[in-house]
């Protein structure tokens, strides 16, 4: 009779490749639960020339402990989300968009859709094109964003900033 083993958990050294490409017939993927994005790993969203879309389900999340390369894009509450999702940033996040923009928002636009959490604990870097919070968004930061440029920072959120934290 076997014994029974105790749960393992592997973890390899992997880059996290998040793309859509815009077909009228194919909806955005979904995050239901937590995607975490270890430190010393690499999250990339989108790319220069198709933007991503992902939508975040009840009460999903996602955390990133390492790197996130984010291009042009929008990730958005799912049509009829009842819980809030969040993103949570403690690693650093690098937005180069481009002359596009990378979107946390309601795409929706429903009353029915909540808006997303941000809470950001590392660092944040728009390198070029825009990063856009929405005005239904909601967080904290305790972090620190930097613009170069040229580059633009759109703070439409309920952001509650720490008085440590720098723009």
């Amino acid at each position: 009779m076997p014994y029974p083993r105790a749960p393992r958990t592997l973890v390899v050294a992997l880059t996290l490749l998040l793309t859509h490409a815009a077909r009228a017939a194919e909806l955005p993927p979904t995050l239901s639960g937590t995607l975490t994005n270890p430190a010393g790993q690499t999250l990339t969203f989108g790319n220069l020339s198709a933007p991503a879309t992902l939508t975040m389900n009840n009460a999903s999340a996602l955390i990133n402990n390492g790197d996130w390369d984010a291009y042009a894009g929008i990730i958005t509450p799912a049509d009829g989300s009842t819980t809030t999702p969040a993103i949570t940033n403690n690693g650093t996040l690098t937005v180069d968009a481009g002359t596009g923009a990378l979107y946390i928002s309601d795409l929706f636009g429903n009353a029915d859709t909540i808006p997303l959490t941000f809470n950001n604990t590392g660092n944040v870097n728009v390198t070029s094109g825009a990063f856009n919070l929405g005005a239904s968004d909601i967080g904290t930061t305790t972090g620190n964003f930097q613009v170069a440029a040229g580059a633009t920072l759109g703070l439409g959120a309920s952001l509650t900033f720490d008085p440590n934290s720098t723009v």
